[in-house]
């Protein structure tokens, strides 16, 4: 019987340790989703300040499309070395996975309603990307993650205030509002992320 207890204290010990390993193991790479996302978004926005700043053609506010795109094709390259380097997926990879996959798809309905209902797609996106990164920090376990999505979330009723009250006064300026969020929000978790777990 006390060889029982044992047997089952050692698997609780290790199932605990194996959950640690891969919640380490996942962490170890969460980072670098969040700086490629991250540092697309804060690179697109400043590019579009500028052409609406300096009064640049039109067609170059497509620009903005270049985020989903290029955030896309770099996660495809990031995935499959990745998953070389780490022999494949394991439960915590593919549920961060599906967090994203159901966020991002949730976009194209969201991006439809802000055309229909007239809400601010910069609110959208920023309030999206801030639950999908809180979510992302619970199940790694990393507070710095949590609180850039908190922040995220927060700072997202900016833009529905700037939107009602001061129009034409912040015209442009809430693009850097949004670079700034998504620098607090995605770049500074995803460089403490690689810091913290690239030992």
């Amino acid at each position: 019987m006390e060889n029982l207890k044992m047997n089952e204290a050692q698997s609780l010990s290790l199932i605990s340790q194996m959950i640690n390993d891969s919640r380490h193991r996942l962490a170890r790479n969460s980072g670098t989703p969040f700086l490629i996302w991250g540092y697309i978004a804060v690179l697109v926005s400043i590019f579009e300040f500028f052409v609406l700043y300096c009064n640049l053609p039109k067609i170059l506010l497509f620009g903005w499309f270049a985020i989903p795109i290029l955030g896309w094709l770099l996660m495809m390259i990031f995935c499959r070395k990745n998953d070389r380097e780490r022999g494949g997926r394991n439960y915590l990879d593919r549920v961060v996975s599906a967090i994203w996959i159901v966020f991002g798809v949730s976009f194209v309905w969201l991006y439809l309603a802000a055309l229909v209902y007239q809400i601010p797609l910069l609110f959208l996106v920023v309030l999206t990307m801030g639950m999908g990164t809180l979510i992302t920090g619970l199940v790694i376990s990393h507070k710095v993650t949590m609180w850039g999505g908190f922040i995220g979330m927060l700072t997202s009723l900016i833009f529905p205030a700037i939107d009602k009250f001061m129009p034409d006064l912040w015209f442009g300026w809430d693009i850097l509002i949004f670079a700034a969020i998504f620098l607090v929000m995605m770049v500074i978790p995803g460089h403490i992320l690689n810091h913290k777990f690239s030992e």
